[in-house]
């Protein structure tokens, strides 16, 4: 039994136990991380009318151990049913559910979430601000294993501004340390060393091949372009002023060399979109461009695909150094 069925045997149980609940099956698979998470809706949950949360349950650990499905379910079912009784300051296994109202209680846990905006019906109830084309949502990170993506009705709550969420959000994610990694180093990562040399899969990297930007979990990292320091220094280090980046998805970007060929670039990453990334974990059919001495990061193509009005068909790439 590979760890999508254990999952999906752990959420029939719970289904039993649970019935008439919104219980899902969610795994996911970025630079040779995966996590395979069960989600179910508590609505009951008493937050000033804030209805729907869906804690995330990670059985990782369980299946990793060969802990029976059942009673993975028994361990997940206790820990609802603490939750749906007691209410936010209850701990759910080592995981302390701090009180949801109390943003002083969350401050250190909330990080962003770069999401598409082609699902309107998704952002219809969240906290979020736009951002170029896409959106920056929030959730508290509980643990790795867990998170609570913030809502509306969440906010109003904890009586705070959008502004004061993104702050904090801003401010944790800078706080992580992070770096683009080559193409080498995340297939050596991926596959091990050894693997990807043999197979001759390793070279050294040149200002013509693309970086992986993620996070340390490898979960939500296209977020990291919100990190203007990382993109600053990885910018100063290859000594351009533009950076040309690549929604792979929800997870991961590409940085690359800005060499001019945008219409091309978004051919490869609509492409890519269609046949490699699962529609859940789609950022955007777009190209951006960094620009280090601004600051400023842009879409360069609008919803239509033609180039956006502010980034000319004049725009010249930089030469060669």
């Amino acid at each position: 039994m590979n760890k999508i069925e254990y999952a999906n045997e752990v959420a029939q149980e719970l289904k039993e136990q649970f019935p008439g609940r919104n219980i899902k099956v969610k795994e996911i698979e970025k630079s040779g991380t995966t996590l395979t998470g069960i989600m179910i809706e508590t609505p009951e949950m008493n937050l000033e009318g804030a209805a729907g949360i869906s804690p995330n349950f990670y059985i990782d650990t369980y299946f990793d151990r060969g802990l029976d499905p059942v009673d993975a379910a028994e361990k997940i079912a206790d820990h609802v049913n603490e939750l749906l009784k007691t209410g936010p300051g209850i701990d759910i296994g080592i995981t302390k559910i701090p009180d949801l109202k109390n943003f002083e209680a969350i401050r250190d846990k909330v990080f962003p979430v770069l999401v598409s905006t082609a699902n309107p019906e998704y952002l219809k109830d969240k906290a979020y601000r736009p951002f170029e084309d896409l959106a920056i949502t929030y959730k508290i990170v509980l643990s790795p294993e867990s998170s609570i993506r913030i809502t509306t009705a969440m906010l109003e709550a904890m009586k705070i501004t959008e502004e004061a969420l993104y702050k904090a959000a801003v401010e944790n994610l800078a706080k992580e340390p992070v770096r683009p990694k080559s193409m080498a180093e995340t297939l050596s990562e991926m596959i091990g060393e050894a693997v990807a040399k043999e197979a001759g899969l390793v070279q050294e990297p040149d200002d013509h091949m693309p970086y992986v930007l993620s996070n340390n979990i490898k979960i939500h990292g296209a977020s990291e372009l919100l990190n203007t320091k990382v993109l600053d220094d990885f910018a100063a280090e290859h000594g351009w002023k533009n950076v040309v980046i690549l929604p792979s998805s929800i997870h991961e970007v590409l940085l690359m060399k800005d060499e001019g060929n945008y219409d091309a670039l978004l051919d490869m990453v609509r492409d890519v979109n269609r046949t490699q990334v699962a529609p859940e974990d789609r950022l955007s059919d777009n190209v951006y461009l960094y620009d280090s001495e601004s600051g400023r990061l842009q879409a360069l193509f609008d919803e239509h695909g033609d180039r956006a009005a502010d980034h000319s068909e004049q725009d010249e790439p930089e030469p060669d150094r």
